[in-house]
Parts: C-alpha cells; sequence; structure tokens
C-alpha cells in the first residue's frame, strides 16, 4: 500500500478533521496559552498512546491467532459502521464538552478526541498487514504521528 493512503486513512480516524469541532467546544473558555498547551499535550499523549497501541496490540493480536485476513474483514465492518455513524451525524452540532478531567490532555482530548475506535482499527489493519516489512511498518508507525501532530 502507499504512504498516501496510509496517511489519508489515518487523517481521517485519527486527524483534525473531526478534532478540530470538539477541541473547540471544549476549550472555548481558555485563554489562548492554555489552549496551545492543552493542544500539543494532547498530540504528544495520542501520539504516544497510538505508538504503544502500534507496538504493543500487534503482538496480542498475533498471540490470539488472528491473521491479516481476519483483521481486514473486522476492521472494514468497523470502518465501515464509523463512516456511517459520520454520515448520520454530519452537519449536527457537536454534543455538551465532557466533563472535566484531572488530565484532560489524555482524556478526554487524546482518547476518544483523537483516537477514536475507528482509529485503533486502523492502526491495527495497518501493522497487521505491514508485519515484516521494515519500509511499510515504518510508514504505518508515521501515520499517527503525522495524523496527531496536525492537530497542533
Amino acid at each position: 500500500m502507499r504512504a498516501a493512503y496510509i496517511l489519508s486513512i489515518f487523517m481521517v480516524t485519527l486527524g483534525p478533521i473531526k478534532t478540530v469541532p470538539a477541541f473547540f467546544a471544549m476549550t472555548k473558555d481558555l485563554d489562548p496559552a492554555a489552549r496551545r498547551r492543552l493542544a500539543v499535550n494532547g498530540a504528544l499523549a495520542a501520539t504516544a498512546i497510538s505508538l504503544l497501541m502500534a507496538l504493543v496490540l500487534d503482538k496480542v493480536v498475533s498471540a490470539w491467532g488472528v491473521g491479516a485476513d481476519d483483521m481486514l474483514l473486522a476492521g472494514g465492518i468497523l470502518l465501515f459502521l464509523g463512516a456511517r455513524d459520520a454520515i448520520i451525524h454530519f452537519g449536527s452540532p457537536p454534543g455538551a464538552p465532557p466533563a472535566p478531567s484531572r488530565y484532560p490532555a489524555v482524556a478526554p482530548l487524546a482518547i476518544p478526541t483523537i483516537i477514536t475506535p475507528w482509529g485503533v482499527v486502523a492502526i491495527l489493519v495497518f501493522v497487521t498487514l505491514a508485519e515484516g516489512d521494515p519500509i511499510y511498518t515504518s510508514t504505518v508507525l508515521a501515520g499517527p504521528v503525522a495524523s496527531c501532530v496536525g492537530i497542533c
């Protein structure tokens, strides 16, 4: 698979397209410096979490005996459901911002705003398909980093 395809899937599932409205709702009462700090910390947290998932969950999937074809089938179904949900809710106003937490850069910003369930599926599918190919693996690992940094 080409790097442009992988990056475009990560931009849709992990990137700024869905994050910007949620981030605006979350930070509308913050001053610009606090907003910028939250954006940087959220992008760093999301990057670390996505890389950890890519490196650890791939081993879990292999240990459970789940193959690439299984991941493609499950990933296709879940990505279809995510796209259906996005189409159904397209144009509707964002819901109430999540309740504040002790670490807002991690929750609710990094998870589930930046790293959605569909993003986790995309990471797992591409990491599974990249097994054994170092160039493809590095492209897959760079995808979440680029899409998370694109949020800042």
